[in-house]
């Protein structure tokens, strides 16, 4: 998650939070949940490759941030 700069189209390095964890397996097939005006939901899964992966602790994993705007 990161700030994002609409004047460039960017995102702001500087501003950037990790809301999952990364355990050596890719993630993929994000989501974002739109729960309400002040908390949205980051949605992702841990996909099991490259083989050997489970050894820095993914075990295909599904993953929620909640994610709360004051």
């Amino acid at each position: 998650m990161a700030k994002f700069d609409a004047e460039n189209m960017c995102l702001v390095k500087s501003t950037e939070v990790i809301l999952v964890p990364e355990l050596g397996a890719r993630l993929g097939n994000f989501n974002v949940a739109n729960i309400s005006e002040k908390e949205k939901w980051l949605l992702t899964a841990e996909w099991m490759q490259p083989i050997g992966c489970e050894k820095y602790g993914s075990d295909n994993s599904i993953w929620i941030a909640k994610v709360h705007f004051e």
